[in-house]
């Protein structure tokens, strides 16, 4: 995929437009990178209040839901080769924290 997406992964266009040069899915290879994803929510033995079973709620949604759609593509073609996966879940830098000047992401041109 060229450029960005800003919800989910759209596998189906990637899909549909290797159909236009090639003729059989068991010849496109998809590499997928998710940027920008938190890591899984971890596991919880007790229930909480309301306040933070909801927000438990919101955080296991906005994890998984991400994925989703990679997920049901991946079932829908199962003779596309996905070679690699990349789930970013470390560093993920969002508003402010993006803007980094030290010299372990900048260096002179």
């Amino acid at each position: 995929m060229d450029g960005g997406t800003v919800f989910n992964v759209n596998m189906e266009a990637a899909v549909r437009q290797c159909l236009d040069v090639v003729d059989d899915e068991s010849k496109i290879i998809i590499d997928v990178l998710i940027c920008g994803a938190e890591g899984a929510p971890e596991v919880v033995t007790k229930t909480g209040n309301g306040w933070e079973s909801y927000f438990r709620g919101r955080n296991v949604r906005k994890f998984y839901g991400s994925t989703s759609s990679l997920a049901y593509s991946m079932a829908a073609h199962p003779k596309v080769q996905m070679r690699h996966i990349v789930h970013q879940n470390v560093g993920a830098y969002t508003g402010t924290s993006q803007l980094n000047f030290d010299g372990d992401f900048t260096w002179p041109a």
